[in-house]
């Protein structure tokens, strides 16, 4: 059978691992050997226990200037696309660990150097993951900030530069160099784990296909799970990072005596302390979350489209408390879709507890809407939900195949 490599490059959400985990063991399934190849600050952040062989790839890093990234050139600065003499070691080096692991085709979850590397070496390859994390193929790369516009040169500007250090670096490593950015992608199958709706390139895309989300196949150990044998008002699934950001929404739920339980990993003692007496059950995991959100009135996120899509399919409602721009931008559609609503975890304890307020008061409305759009969403994916696992699969070994056939 074939050697599959999954790149991993940017990106700090545990969605990433949790999807490129399930396809693998769908993979491995079939016989097809899996090896991980991830960015070494990656592999730090990888928390699931993985069961194929990992190899960090140490290409450099650049610190970004640009604090609120407007396009997706601005976005992958850290990887070097804005700086030629930086992008062209880190293209050397994915085509160095591309040529020592010798792969039949490569699957990329927001890997842009190692999408790269695969058109400069014509590797099979194909991006897995949501909308913000694959650009389109698109010329130029269109803005995503709809809530502040950025001006039209700095965007052309940046996807100049992005241009320029892509062709320097594959000049420097005797490959084709690109017309556009657009190229990149269009190099690649690009796979969707989203809905259109969510997408904040939907209408840049030609021909895109949508899976839809796929659920983890990740199950906790019995030993490291607490689970409070409740059936909470509301669940959450937050991250818990030196900014603190959960800690608002924490506590407004608290204030609020909404019965939840929030997965927050990594939370420190004194703020579980905090919360111990309150209507806030802080768990380090929950095994089900699926069915978890099928329960609760609402879901608190930061709005990653893992668990803020796992709860819309289950029929919950979701109040987005985003970190970045990603979470912002899928916030504010589910708001402006009445599916929920975002606020940002600097807003005040009253500003909080009204979206709180508003979303119980008004949950069935709210429920209502996410049953009558989650169907809607399914109706354009490429499979049923109970299906889209051997579709993805048979997709993948067309691939490998070289022979992409009607449905993929």
């Amino acid at each position: 059978m074939a050697r599959i490599m999954v790149a991993w490059e940017l990106g700090a959400g545990s969605g990433h691992e949790a999807v490129s985990l399930k396809v693998a063991d769908l993979l491995s399934a079939r016989g097809h050997e899996i090896v991980f190849a991830l960015h070494e600050e990656q592999t730090h952040r990888a928390k699931a226990p993985h069961r194929y062989m990992t190899v960090a790839v140490r290409s450099p890093r650049v610190t970004p200037t640009i604090a609120d990234p407007g396009n997706f050139a601005e976005c992958i600065e850290a990887a070097g696309f804005l700086d030629p003499a930086v992008l062209s070691e880190s293209l050397a080096v994915w085509l160095r660990a591309q040529h020592e692991l010798a792969p039949d085709l490569m699957i990329e979850d927001f890997a842009p150097t190692a999408l790269l590397a695969a058109r400069c070496t014509g590797l099979p390859s194909m991006s897995l993951g949501g909308g913000f994390c694959i650009a389109p193929s698109w010329a130029p790369w269109p803005a995503f900030r709809h809530w502040a516009p950025v001006p039209a040169d700095r965007l052309l500007a940046a996807e100049y530069r992005a241009l320029l250090a892509c062709n320097a670096a594959l000049a420097a490593s005797g490959c084709t160099v690109m017309g556009s950015m657009g190229e990149l992608y269009a190099s690649t199958k690009a796979m969707l784990t989203t809905w259109p709706a969510l997408d904040p390139y939907a209408e840049f895309r030609r021909g895109a296909q949508y899976l839809g989300p796929i659920e983890s196949n990740a199950r906790v150990p019995a030993a490291a799970m607490l689970e409070s044998g409740l059936t909470p008002e509301a669940v959450a699934y937050l991250r818990w990072d030196p900014s603190g950001a959960a800690l608002p929404v924490l506590a407004a739920l608290a204030q609020a005596k909404v019965s939840t339980e929030a997965a927050v990993p990594d939370l420190g003692a004194d703020v579980r302390q905090t919360l111990a007496e309150s209507s806030v059950h802080i768990v380090d995991w929950i095994a089900d979350l699926p069915a978890a959100f099928g329960k609760a009135q609402f879901a608190v996120t930061h709005g990653g489209q893992g668990a803020t899509l796992q709860a819309l399919a289950a029929g919950c409602p979701v109040l987005v408390v985003p970190t970045q721009a990603e979470q912002y931008i899928t916030g504010a559609r589910l708001a402006a879709l009445g599916l929920g609503m975002v606020i940002r975890p600097s807003s005040s304890t009253q500003e909080l507890s009204a979206a709180i307020d508003h979303l119980r008061r008004d949950h069935a409305a709210f429920a209502d809407r996410v049953r009558t759009f989650v169907q809607k969403q399914r109706s354009a994916c490429v499979a049923p939900p109970e299906s889209t696992d051997a579709w993805l699969v048979e997709c993948i070994e067309s691939l490998l195949n070289r022979q992409v056939n009607r449905e993929c």
